[in-house]
């Protein structure tokens, strides 16, 4: 196997072009042939609704989803929670239950 590279796009404010960025980038290297696999961690869901599930908080499998059954060691078989999107990669949802992952070690999952 090749070895992975992890692109991250990170800012604290909100409405500086990550979700565009993510997705121009990702569509760009699944362009040229790379697998790519975009990881939507805003709790927003922004990147989620850009890709076209315009109702991320409904959504039962996310990347919160992913998250909870590592730490309480559940295993699904294949991964159901990796969408295909049209312009040739993947992504994992995001939506508000992220908010729940980061205050688990204080108030334990929602």
């Amino acid at each position: 196997m090749a070895k992975s590279k992890v692109i991250a796009v990170a800012n604290q404010k909100g409405g500086v072009g990550k979700s565009t960025t993510v997705f121009n980038l990702g569509a760009g290297l699944a362009a040229q042939g790379k697998r790519v696999l975009l990881l939507d961690v805003d709790p927003q869901g922004d990147l989620t609704k850009m890709l076209g599930l315009r109702q991320p908080h409904d959504l039962k499998l996310t990347l919160a989803t992913v998250m909870k059954d590592v730490v309480d060691d559940v295993q699904r078989g294949g991964h159901p929670e990796i969408l295909h999107h049209s312009e040739g990669f993947d992504f994992i949802p995001g939506n508000r239950a992220l908010s729940a992952v980061e205050d688990s070690s204080i108030s334990g999952w929602a």
